[in-house]
């Protein structure tokens, strides 16, 4: 026997447990430290700046639009309002029972904490679906800098609209970890929600949810709901913009373009799996062909509805040959649609209550949201080499589907499909990078060049079917809220390519998590990855750092508005003394009540006036129907000390060229006031 004395082992585990907590420390710092950044840009960039581009004074309508809503109008009978109720209601039950006094500092309070939320949403799905604290922060940064237009339309519907769509994209991340009855029930609520906030956004999210519910769902009849949702979200872009289309009917290039498209389509629902792909593929290349030889210049709006079609197509291809087959029950079905269902009756019946006629609520539900193209429309700036990207993905999709099966041991098969996916995710998170704030707006187009490519974030399938359904949400909800830029494609550009970074952020971690077994044969440093995320993590805060120092010196710089409810707010001196010098004229004692061409209505909060009625709204010219704008004109005429404020550059830019000077309050203020000041290119007008 050996007799040798015992030495005992030191304990591994007390060291890795303390270099965990260690590591979760520094992570928590991190993000607290990110966290902050991101409340100090978020309030000096909303507070530095009043509208986008010229000054548009949404703003102003939406304070007055909740006005007069809090206090006991009717919404759409005598308060003017092209969103659904839901808004309304919601800032009903955060002013209202709080007491919080509704002001332009208020609603701009509120809109920062949305913007944060649905930044912090989509760093929640990054993390969840990466189980990356790094990429979860850089997913933060990315979308609180991207979601910085939130900040041109303060109290704009869109904020909360967002964070109700990334609300829905993490129900379906966390569903492994819901009861079926909870997810069922706080899918249809936000479902509901939101199409009572913004019934466009929540019909894009509406279609992607129900088709991938379908897609989790065993049985013939899902199978079928799934294809025709599917035809569905693809035919959607033309039917949606086809009035817009019609003016391509005397092309017939662009006819036959559309036609091999729509062969696409056909082929993909009309034969087997196994069948489409390949007929696609032959479709697509013919339909390249085609675009690169006639080029019908001059039409972007074409080259848009192609670009999204083709990106939902693949979409809707990769969902189809990867159901999830989680085994959804009927039972989770009729949950989420009584759920749905009841949310929306208790919304509807609010407004009711309040003294909305049945023929308001058809007209501020739906008969208002179909109008709005035809009011006011900007081309998108699409071009061929967008849709040749999408015949490219479509085709990329297509082959990935057919040779799946076959090269699935094929190492450079996976090897190619994870440099695919690096260099797709490097792309997409340089494009939303902080480094491109000098680009304006407008230019933020080119973003939709990354859709033809987002199925990539659903392949290969997940082991877990609960991940796989949560990756096709994901992917599916990202293509089809492209098409909230439609019919404007202004500050909606963000909000239709705001799911983007977190999809580059999920591809990145799978090339990554692809990659990382070969590289550790090459390189055994324990230690290299941690200094790497830290240098990383060092990077992106000062990166973001410098941007917010930035916009607390613009801040700063400025000069306070100092008006009533606006106190926070600071503009350039010029534009301070400008709104200034209008709200001094119009706050006289004489003055009752003033008109605005077009809308400016945070003029009636800063001069502590009432409008002649609740029918305000900032491009009123063509909103409002004639008998509306005489409504408006009989009130304010009942009052002696009116006057009026004109803009006729910023009304031409509303108007688009068309001519609005027949149009009846228009002609009343040209024939009834006349120019007594100008200020700036405003018009103070005094009544004849």
């Amino acid at each position: 026997m050996d007799n040798q004395p015992f030495h005992p082992q030191p304990d591994a585990a007390p060291c890795r447990n303390r270099q965990t907590r260690a590591r979760a420390a520094v992570s928590l710092l991190v993000l607290l430290v990110g966290i902050t950044l991101s409340v100090c840009y978020a309030y000096y960039t909303i507070f530095s700046m009043f509208g986008l581009g010229p000054p548009v004074d949404d703003e102003g309508f939406i304070l007055i639009s909740h006005k007069f809503f809090f206090h006991g109008g009717a919404l759409y009978d005598d308060v003017f309002s092209c969103y659904q109720p839901f808004f309304h209601v919601f800032n009903w039950l955060v002013f209202v029972p709080t007491g919080i006094p509704l002001c332009h500092d208020n609603i701009r309070i509120l809109t920062i904490a949305l913007w944060l939320a649905g930044a912090m949403l989509n760093t929640t799905i990054a993390y969840k679906l990466t189980s990356s604290r790094l990429l979860a922060l850089l997913a933060l940064i990315l979308s609180v800098h991207h979601l910085r237009a939130f900040s041109g339309a303060p109290g704009h519907p869109e904020s909360l609209a967002y964070v109700l769509v990334a609300a829905t994209v993490a129900l379906f991340v966390f569903m492994d970890r819901l009861p079926r009855a909870v997810f069922a029930l706080a899918l249809g609520g936000i479902l509901g929600l939101l199409l009572l906030t913004k019934i466009n956004v929540g019909v894009y999210v509406l279609l992607p949810s129900v088709m991938v519910l379908a897609a989790g769902t065993g049985g013939v009849f899902p199978v079928r709901l799934q294809a025709a949702l599917g035809a569905a979200m693809i035919a959607l872009p033309v039917a949606l913009m086809h009035s817009r289309l019609t003016q391509l009917a005397m092309s017939i290039p662009s006819v036959l373009i559309l036609g091999l498209l729509v062969c696409c389509v056909v082929a993909a629902f009309m034969t087997r799996s196994e069948q489409a792909v390949p007929r696609v593929l032959g479709l697509a290349g013919c339909a390249a062909v085609t675009l690169v030889w006639f080029q019908p210049y001059g039409f972007p709006l074409f080259y848009f509805t192609a670009l999204v079609t083709l990106s939902i197509a693949g979409v809707v291809l990769s969902v189809r040959a990867n159901r999830p087959g989680l085994g959804m029950e009927r039972r989770t079905w009729m949950l989420a649609t009584l759920c749905g269902v009841a949310t929306m009756a208790a919304v509807i019946l609010v407004v009711v209550l309040r003294g909305t006629s049945m023929h308001g609520l058809l007209n501020g539900l739906f008969l208002g949201a179909l109008t709005q193209s035809s009011i006011y429309f900007a081309p998108c700036h699409a071009n061929a080499g967008g849709v040749l990207l999408a015949l490219g993905g479509l085709a990329g999709c297509c082959g990935f589907l057919w040779a799946q099966k076959s090269f699935t041991d094929c190492r450079s098969f996976h090897l190619t499909l994870a440099l695919t996916k690096i260099l797709f995710g490097v792309v997409v998170l340089a494009y939303f990078s902080p480094l491109r704030s000098a680009i304006p707006l407008q230019e933020k187009l080119p973003a939709f060049w990354a859709l033809p490519l987002v199925w990539l974030v659903a392949v290969p399938a997940a082991a877990n079917p609960a991940h796989h359904m949560a990756r096709l949400a994901l992917m599916t909800t990202a293509v089809m809220q492209s098409l909230v830029a439609y019919p404007v494609p202004h500050s909606q550009l963000v909000f239709a390519t705001a799911l983007l970074p977190v999809i580059g952020t999920v591809c990145l971690a799978d090339a990554l998590q692809a990659l990382m077994p070969r590289m550790s044969d090459i390189i055994s440093l324990r230690w290299l990855p941690n200094a790497a995320g830290g240098i990383v993590a060092f990077s992106i805060l000062y990166g973001f750092a410098i941007l917010t120092l930035q916009a607390r010196w613009d801040y700063l710089s400025y000069t306070p508005l100092d008006l009533p409810g606006a106190s926070r707010i600071r503009l350039p001196c010029d534009e301070v003394s400008l709104y200034h010098e209008l709200v001094n004229s119009l706050a006289r004692p004489e003055v009752e009540t003033f008109l605005t061409l077009p809308g400016f209505n945070s003029l009636y909060f800063w001069a502590r006036k009432e409008p002649p009625t609740g029918l305000n709204f900032t491009a009123w010219m063509f909103s409002l129907d004639e008998h509306s704008q005489q409504r408006i004109w009989d009130a304010a005429s009942q009052h002696r000390g009116v006057m009026a404020v004109r803009n006729r550059r910023l009304a031409e830019i509303w108007t688009q060229g068309r001519p609005f000077d027949h149009l009846p309050l228009v002609r009343a203020i040209n024939e009834n006031f006349q120019t007594v000041k100008v200020i700036g290119r405003y018009e103070l007008m005094m009544r004849r």
